[in-house]
């Protein structure tokens, strides 16, 4: 309780906008594209057909995050401006842990994006069924 106070007294010291909007890229690794293949029994985790697979099951996950960026609870409004279509890395195969200063590599010098998430079907953390 404490620590929800201090929280409350540090925000109420700063203005916060009402509405903000994050410009967001996205980028996916063989292990993610493998996996949604296969929950579709696709054959070929490369195809164009699993990349259209790939695209609506991130496009469902950031309406979900869309959706709690505007919970009514949060003092800010945030849109998620997500830009082009999800980069297929095919050739990666990422961890959640492990693969962090590889994938900062392929952001670049974009001073456009806020927020660059990269994502991959990391067999140490398997907690959701696709």
């Amino acid at each position: 309780m404490l620590f929800a106070y201090v929280l409350f007294l540090s925000f109420a010291s700063c203005d916060i906008p009402s509405a903000h909007k994050l410009t967001v890229k996205l980028g996916y690794d063989l292990s993610l594209a493998e996996k949604i293949s296969s929950g579709l029994n696709l054959i070929d985790p490369t195809s164009e057909e699993s990349r259209a697979a790939v695209e609506d099951w991130l496009e469902e996950a950031m309406t979900h995050c869309q959706a709690l960026m505007w919970h009514c609870s949060l003092p800010t409004q945030v849109t998620l401006d997500i830009r082009g279509r999800p980069e297929a890395y095919l050739d990666r195969r990422w961890t959640a842990e492990e693969s962090i200063s590889s994938v900062r590599q392929l952001t670049g010098d974009d001073e456009e994006t806020n927020l660059y998430v990269f994502f991959c079907a990391d067999p140490n953390y398997q907690v959701c069924k696709v």
